[in-house]
């Protein structure tokens, strides 16, 4: 059976964070800040974390769905893993079992994200230098035919 691949501009998949008024994890409670506007980025629980534009990833989500989901997703402009795995998890059912984001160097911090039903198999990868238009690689993978 083929494999499926889509590249799809995520058009800024950002989260926006209910501040702690501690540090998660904090047991002694010595990390208390009395206002949330200077506190600290949530522990991970669903309810901490809210789309940027709830409605647009949800219309994202829904025109991807739409002919079905491919097994590998590239998403451009996606600001964090959290966000991708949040935008799994809440929007497309928790579908892809493995995510990575790809770092860029876009100061906007948007990243590269992949989803993917597919195990890894095998990779190598190595960097060869940096140029003024950006990295330059080389890599080889090896997959295993489906």
């Amino acid at each position: 059976m083929p494999t499926t691949l889509c590249f799809f501009n995520a058009n800024n998949l950002f989260l926006r964070y209910r501040m702690g008024r501690k540090y998660p994890g904090d047991i002694g409670g010595t990390s208390y800040v009395p206002s949330r506007q200077w506190g600290f980025l949530p522990e991970y629980r669903a309810e901490n974390f809210v789309p940027f534009r709830p409605e647009q990833t949800a219309l994202t989500a829904q025109v991807l769905a739409a002919q079905g989901l491919p097994d590998i997703l590239c998403l451009c402009e996606v600001e964090s893993l959290l966000a991708l795995r949040v935008f799994n998890e809440r929007y497309l059912g928790g579908h892809y079992s493995r995510a990575l984001l790809v770092d860029s160097r876009d100061l906007r911090q948007i990243d590269v994200g992949i989803l993917t039903t597919k195990p890894r198999t095998s990779s190598a990868c190595a960097a060869t230098s940096t140029t003024a238009t950006g990295p330059a690689a080389s890599c080889s993978r090896a997959t295993a035919s489906s």
